[in-house]
């Protein structure tokens, strides 16, 4: 009986998951960061590495990865599975391939926000039409990492707004410092990984939830581009979007805010929508889902 692996490679986590021909699971794993254009490549193949420790061979499998933007990433990717003993006919897609995949019937648009952040949708042709994942360098605007980067910008950069205690504190801690230049110098240094910088995430996200100002800007900010991102990749005719990342799990503010900001101008309503307006939920199965059924269409030669 065929074994499928599906591995879904993120900018703070790697997740694997073996399922058989019946879809019943047989391996679960958990590895570290695995962006194939921002993170080491000696990382990425001990991610996927700690991901599959203990897993049994599989017969087909896929690896989705942030980061895989061109044909050197996916050459890069595909030498990464390999290095990480990934023996089976295989096939490496970006991450947005593996959240599309994973979603109901019928969705419209997948909203990616996580360390980075991405929205996408099948494109009518075998492929992904997708905006944003610009990574750090360029965008990700509404993710994590963006979020943070305003309110660092804000506090530290422009001195807009103050900072609270515990967000102080959190900077102290993550960056090793709190004096304005030093904390601009951390956050640009090559060394500092989007992830680290995405983690203090959930410090915003309370602050914002308690209405600390230097809190509220940026996750407004932030979520409005992100929502304005949708609106534009859905031409304005509404649709039904799911949402998947670590984003959404840091903090309740994060969908909040960006329910609020997707329904200004549109309505926000339960399945099923008239035109021009939203169904927004949360993906049910995780995207290392979608790299599944990714690895299963192999055997089908798509």
């Amino acid at each position: 009986m065929p074994l499928y692996l599906g591995l879904d490679c993120g900018g703070s986590t790697t997740r694997a998951l073996i399922l058989d021909e019946q879809g019943r699971t047989v391996f679960e794993g958990r590895g570290g960061p695995a962006n194939i254009a921002t993170t080491p490549v000696d990382t990425v193949v001990a991610s996927l590495s700690a991901a599959l420790d203990g897993a049994p061979g599989a017969d087909l499998a896929v690896g989705c990865f942030a980061g895989l933007v061109s044909e050197r990433e996916g050459g890069l990717a595909r030498e990464a599975l390999r290095a990480a003993g990934v023996a089976a006919r295989s096939d490496v897609h970006p991450d947005t391939w593996a959240a599309l995949a994973a979603c109901e019937d019928g969705t419209d648009v997948v909203v990616i926000a996580g360390t980075g952040s991405v929205i996408a949708s099948w494109d009518g042709k075998g492929g992904v039409r997708k905006s944003g994942g610009g990574g750090p360098l360029y965008g990700d605007l509404g993710s994590a990492f963006d979020v943070v980067r305003r309110a660092v910008r804000c506090v530290f950069i422009d001195g807009r707004l103050s900072a609270s205690a515990r967000f102080e504190e959190a900077v102290a801690r993550t960056l090793g410092t709190v004096v304005p230049q030093e904390v601009v110098s951390v956050v640009n240094d090559v060394r500092t990984t989007a992830a680290t910088v995405a983690g203090l995430a959930p410090v915003v996200g309370e602050d914002a939830s308690v209405s600390e100002a230097y809190a509220v800007w940026a996750v407004r900010s932030a979520l409005t581009d992100l929502a304005d991102g949708v609106r534009a990749h859905t031409l304005g005719k509404g649709g039904r979007i799911a949402l998947t990342g670590g984003l959404w799990d840091a903090h309740p503010v994060f969908p909040s805010v960006f329910l609020e900001a997707l329904a200004e101008g549109n309505e926000i309503v339960p399945a099923p929508r008239p035109i021009g307006q939203y169904h927004v939920e949360r993906l049910v199965r995780p995207p290392v889902y979608g790299a599944v059924r990714l690895a299963r269409r192999l055997s089908y030669g798509h």
